[in-house]
């Protein structure tokens, strides 16, 4: 099972499965049936779809309890299902099974988020006789169900659980988990990006959240969501000429990863994480900077951030703000109230927080994060430190210019998605402040 689980997490990061993609011009992707095969018929159980190469993903609904056999057909290949698990809200469930020796006719979905809103989707469903219907989107409302990104969709028609929602373009935005209570052919989806969590989930119940192939003497301890990653007592990997050891660590929704060379300094590296995300990190060679997570890797979760409250904190105001050319060293710049692609672009956007709180004595050492997590959930972090001193403790007001995070140095060069972000500030791992804006495009 190792194999599928390594896969898995590796696969969990765009810029990973751009490096692992075949050559070879993959197979249009479908639907696979699920079956179980406890008596002496095989029972037809529902579909489910594939969004990497052995692993299947559907509604937790579809497999009943106590399933002993699980086979998964596409019309022609019949395989044994190695493993099923479902994710912690129970509304989707991860199938594993081997493709090594016979390949499926069907290729893979590949993921888009931001899409189950538009009317161009639809939905493909099937039934026990392997016939397949389309229903067409007649409305949506998002939707937070069971601590997971869901959408409420009214279909022109009834469809199954583990129904894929698909896009113009043939992407997998979302699956079918359940009915909404409330009026007819209105049924709840996973998106894409609750599928990626749904996964993790359920991979974590396949490893018992324990760290697969990480390599002895690679440690990790953590103090909130400040993570030492510690290889000085550790076997290094081996090399080839012209290559270089990284630490590469990567957040499992986002698109880039991060890294820094391991052999530089005393073996030791120090991040500021973001709370409730999942990030896998390893040791690996590489003749220039790293575009995949290293073979020998673990996981790491950071706990959510509780609200901070910590010396009476209280935050006024944290929003994006615009400063003006020439501004002064200690001028501010001023909120705005609209978020334009072309302010962000411009060099003239920050960063602006305004707070209070009470305290009689400088207190130092405390860590500072803020993030920004665009639409197709890539978050952004800044590292800084944060110091409670009583001569601002009445208006500790202060901006930063985004220039100088490197909170939008991905966007400026891969572009700026659609849709809704959101700007969080952590102080010692604590939530101090959030908000979110939805970006205005360069118009022209």
């Amino acid at each position: 099972m190792k194999k599928w689980l390594t896969l898995l997490l590796v696969l969990l990061c765009a810029a990973v499965s751009a490096g692992c993609a075949e050559e070879n011009t993959p197979a249009s992707p479908g639907l696979f049936e699920l079956y179980a095969a406890d008596g002496e018929e095989p029972v037809w159980l529902g579909t489910a779809v594939s969004p990497y190469e052995g692993i299947l993903v559907t509604a937790a609904s579809v497999l009943p309890e106590n399933l002993e056999r699980l086979i998964v057909t596409d019309g022609v290949n019949i395989w044994d299902a190695e493993a099923a698990a479902p994710d912690q809200g129970g509304l989707g469930v991860m199938i594993l099974f081997d493709t090594e020796d016979t390949k499926p006719l069907f290729g893979q979905f590949e993921l888009d988020s931001g899409s189950a809103l538009t009317g161009d989707c639809y939905v493909v469903t099937g039934d026990e006789r392997i016939s397949r219907i389309n229903r067409s989107i007649l409305g949506a409302t998002p939707l937070a169900w069971r601590g997971n990104s869901c959408v409420v969709l009214a279909l022109s028609g009834s469809v199954a659980p583990g129904s894929p929602l698909i896009t113009p373009e043939g992407k997998l935005a979302g699956i079918a988990v359940g009915e909404w209570a409330e009026g007819r052919n209105r049924v709840i989806f996973l998106t894409a990006e609750g599928l990626v969590q749904s996964m993790t989930e359920a991979l974590d119940t396949f490893t018992g959240q324990a760290p697969i192939n990480l390599p002895d003497g690679l440690a990790v301890t953590m103090d909130a969501n400040t993570v030492t990653f510690d290889w000085s007592g550790m076997t290094l990997p081996e090399k080839k000429d012209g290559e270089e050891l990284y630490l590469v660590v990567a957040d499992s929704m986002n698109h880039y990863l991060t890294y820094c060379r391991a052999e530089d300094g005393d073996g030791r590296y120090t991040m500021i994480l973001t709370p409730g995300r999942t990030y896998l990190y390893g040791i690996g060679a590489s003749a220039g900077t790293p575009d995949r997570i290293p073979e020998a890797f673990g996981t790491i979760e950071i706990p959510p951030a509780e609200k901070l409250t910590d010396n009476g904190f209280e935050s006024k105001v944290i929003a994006i703000a615009e400063g003006t050319e020439g501004m002064a060293e200690t001028d501010l710049p001023v909120p705005v109230t609209e978020v334009t692609e072309e302010l962000l672009r411009s060099g003239r956007a920050y960063f602006y927080s305004s707070s209070t709180y009470q305290v009689t004595e400088q207190i130092q050492g405390i860590s500072l994060l803020v993030t920004l997590t665009d639409p197709e959930g890539n978050n952004y972090r800044y590292e800084s430190g944060w110091i409670y001193d009583p001569s601002y403790m009445a208006d500790d007001t202060w901006a930063v210019a985004l220039k100088d995070t490197d909170l939008l140095e991905f966007l400026n060069d891969s572009g700026y998605p659609a849709g809704i972000y959101e700007i969080a500030m952590y102080i010692g791992g604590k939530l101090a402040d959030s908000f979110t804006f939805e970006l205005i495009k360069s118009r022209g």
